[in-house]
């Protein structure tokens, strides 16, 4: 896959898109098979999340910029598609966009190339924050396949982010020495797919929670030794949420962060943040259940206070 492709779109109506392009699966950044009639459309910026399966296009945005040839490209992108041709692929994002993960993972596993395992790894963490359960044995596998996408394409910049969330994972288990060279892989990862992607919402997400949890654990004096603070954290969390502020994840995550680390010290800003979560739109499972989570914590802190809710987001992914 390269590594900024261009993708060629044929031609689309209303909510069927389609997307010819060489060398590259685009069809794995959509959520739904969504594309135009023939204009030539790089990668950043356009496509919402490349290299995130749970990625959306903005449709309203792309229609005003695409330019639109005349319909007799309707006919070649007819030509174009070939069912065969995307069976296997449909398999897969049928199962990873209808949220069963742990199908969609063992299909893109075994469908094999960077792109898929990298989405096979996405789709086990996917089933983890769902299911609300982490596993020794499936963060591990998570990480294998992460480490083999970049083996194969040390350009893929969703297998560098899912490596990142794994390890990120595995640390939260650890204590302060043991997560130590762990959280320097998981910034090393995330600044790998930041250099690549400036304002990667999820990756900000990511490094904000990091930020938050070095000073749960270690406190702030020792935490700032490190690099970290709730300000470099909340101002991670303020690019994510301008990156993508509809995106009920990012909130979740943040709004957890902050009650684990002192719920009634940050009770108005968790209240905000949770109230985001709560008022996004869902897109896909995971943001479903992370939104159902903040409404849950945030009716908590308001009927048994903030020291319930700190208990409470301990056993919280």
């Amino acid at each position: 896959a390269a590594k900024r492709p261009d993708f060629i779109v044929i031609t689309g109506a209303g909510d069927l898109i389609v997307v010819v392009c060489s060398g590259y699966q685009i069809v794995r950044h959509c959520v739904r098979p969504l594309v135009f009639i023939g204009t030539k459309i790089t990668a950043r910026g356009d496509f919402g999340e490349r290299n995130r399966s749970s990625a959306f296009v903005d449709i309203a945005s792309w229609r005003a910029r695409a330019t639109f040839p005349p319909m007799r490209y309707l006919l070649l992108g007819l030509l174009l598609l070939v069912p065969s041709a995307f069976a296997e692929e449909d398999a897969v994002l049928l199962a990873y966009h209808t949220g069963n993960y742990g199908e969609a993972a063992e299909l893109a596993e075994a469908e094999g190339g960077a792109a898929n395992l990298a989405l096979a790894a996405e789709a086990l963490l996917s089933d983890m924050f769902c299911q609300n359960q982490t596993t020794p044995a499936g963060l591990d596998r998570a990480v294998a396949l992460s480490r083999q996408a970049i083996a194969l394409d040390p350009s893929n910049t969703n297998a560098h982010f899912q490596l990142a969330v794994s390890r990120a994972l595995q640390a939260r288990s650890m204590s302060v020495g043991e997560g130590r060279s762990v959280v320097k892989e998981v910034q090393s990862e995330i600044d790998i797919v930041l250099d690549d992607w400036t304002g990667h919402a999820p990756a900000e997400a990511v490094l904000a929670v990091a930020n938050l949890e070095a000073v749960r654990k270690a406190g702030a004096m020792m935490a700032s030794f490190a690099g970290f603070s709730v300000e470099d954290g909340r101002a991670h969390y303020e690019r994510a949420m301008a990156a993508s502020p509809d995106d009920p994840s990012i909130h979740w995550q943040y709004g957890r962060a902050l009650v684990a680390l002192d719920a009634r010290k940050y009770h108005d800003e968790i209240d905000r943040v949770l109230a985001r979560a709560e008022a996004a739109p869902a897109n896909n499972k995971v943001q479903t259940v992370m939104k159902e989570r903040a409404k849950r914590l945030r009716a908590l802190i308001a009927s048994e206070g903030d020291r319930a809710a700190e208990a409470a987001v301990a056993s919280l992914l």
